[in-house]
């Protein structure tokens, strides 16, 4: 009996879900690198071209976290949990020597790149984790749920780094490298393997002969039929035979079905190999990469945008990474929510189309720019869009692709970002600092 209360609440889909949003909170605070950036610069004297390198090298970390995803597709989330503590810790307490030791920005880059990796373990241990676990109707709310964590995470530990530390970033960067990886305890705990309760992907077929067709098309596996107004739990299993010149469907005795009801059938899930000869896949991928790089050369140079500006003021860069993360994480919980209530009305690639635009717009007008105060109305917006396309886009991947290998497919798609932000915050952005900066490597105005 005791035993088997303890196999509940460790295989609860409730506090899974609440582990994930936990480890959510430990993986996205590369938000705020812009925040502490300024004191490591000047600490280790790097160059704007080095620090940006390091910042991106986070970047690399988190989207380059292809083998985490595959390493959870193997196992499962708690051991991906346990993968992460140890990145984690390794990245942090790295980043700490090399700033009390002023280390070479490779060094530091090292570190940043391996600290992103185990952001990345915590991420998709989440994320692919627990959608699956709940109603198809509530899935987009779920992973924005998720993803907001992830943007709320660099609000909270900004105010920790500003109200408990200050400017002294050595002692918050060796405090982070205890905290962020003793969060992987209830990813341990709780994480539940996803096929645990895999639910279906719901199609409505106008006759029986096309529900026929497609049934017989995922024929390899078993398959879950309900009816429209089923919640997860009223689910009925069915098994099907197919021959040469026969089909068959085998019901259970009570089934929920009747007359007005449509039949559901599971999509067959998709691995990396099949997803890539799709055209659909390319214009997700490069979607996402270049609207994801295009929002990081803004996010990862906010310190040096704002002292910039306004050198009397350069402290307010905290303000602007607090800003960015609510309305980041708005952006994730409103785009999952409706774009799960409208489903029936706009597509969710309608809604990646809207997100883009909205990015684009905000990203014209922040070439304009003459005054700090602009920024905060522009933070806005950009924390809007870049919130609503970290929520969208796992959506559609779930839908398109199936649960099964979402981990790894998401994966794949987030790599975009990897390489965009190299060149976008990185390389395009170092060299006009570093073209217009003085003597003593600063440089103030809008050119900057």
């Amino acid at each position: 009996m005791y035993i088997n209360k303890v196999k509940y609440v460790l295989n609860n889909r409730y506090l899974s879900f609440l582990a994930g949003i936990i480890l959510m909170m430990g993986a996205g605070t590369q938000y705020m690198f812009s925040t502490y950036a300024p004191e490591i610069k000047d600490i280790c004297k790097y160059s704007q071209s080095q620090i940006n390198f390091v910042g991106t090298s986070l970047n690399m970390g988190l989207y380059l976290g292809i083998l985490p995803a595959y390493f959870n597709d193997w196992t499962s989330g708690r051991y991906t949990a346990l993968l992460g503590m140890f990145l984690i810790f390794t990245g942090w307490f790295g980043v700490y020597l090399s700033t009390t030791y002023k280390l070479s920005y490779l060094a530091m880059s090292l570190f940043m790149f391996i600290e992103g990796n185990g952001s990345s373990a915590y991420y998709v241990a989440s994320i692919a984790s627990n959608p699956s676990k709940f109603s198809k109707k509530i899935q987009g709310v779920i992973i924005g749920l998720l993803v907001a964590a992830f943007g709320l995470s660099s609000a909270i530990f900004t105010q920790f780094y500003a109200l408990i530390f200050g400017d002294d970033v050595k002692s918050f960067l060796l405090v982070m490298s205890i905290v962020l990886p003793s969060l992987a305890i209830f990813g341990i705990l709780f994480l539940t393997k996803k096929e645990e309760e895999n639910k279906p992907i719901r199609l409505i077929f106008d006759t029986d002969s096309e529900f026929e067709e497609n049934l017989l098309r995922n024929s390899k596996s078993d398959t879950l039929l309900s009816n429209d107004d089923s919640d997860s739990d009223d689910i009925m299993k069915i098994k099907y035979e197919y021959s040469k010149n026969e089909f068959s469907t085998l019901l259970d005795d009570e089934s929920p079905l009747d007359g007005e009801s449509e039949p559901e059938l599971i999509i067959k899930d998709k691995n990396t190999k099949q997803i890539i000869k799709e055209i659909d896949f390319w214009l997700l991928y490069f979607i996402f990469c270049l609207s994801t790089g295009s929002c990081l050369a803004i996010i990862n140079n906010l310190g040096s945008m704002v002292k910039s500006l306004d050198e009397d003021n350069a402290g307010k860069q905290n303000h602007f990474v607090i800003l960015l993360s609510i309305f980041s994480c708005l952006g994730r919980i409103c785009i999952g929510i409706t774009s799960d209530a409208l489903i029936k009305y706009i597509s969710k690639p309608s809604f990646l189309l809207f997100v883009v635009t909205l990015i684009s717009i905000t990203e014209l007008v922040f070439s304009f720019i003459e005054n700090i105060y602009t920024i905060y109305l522009l933070i806005i917006f950009l924390g809007l869009g870049y919130g609503s396309l970290m929520s969208i886009s796992p959506n559609i991947t779930l839908d398109y692709y199936g649960n099964k290998y979402f981990g790894s497919n998401w994966s794949i798609i987030r790599s975009g970002p990897a390489f965009s932000s190299l060149l976008l915050a990185t390389i395009l952005t170092g060299a006009f600092y570093d073209y217009f900066a003085n003597d003593d490597n600063e440089c103030t105005g809008r050119k900057c």
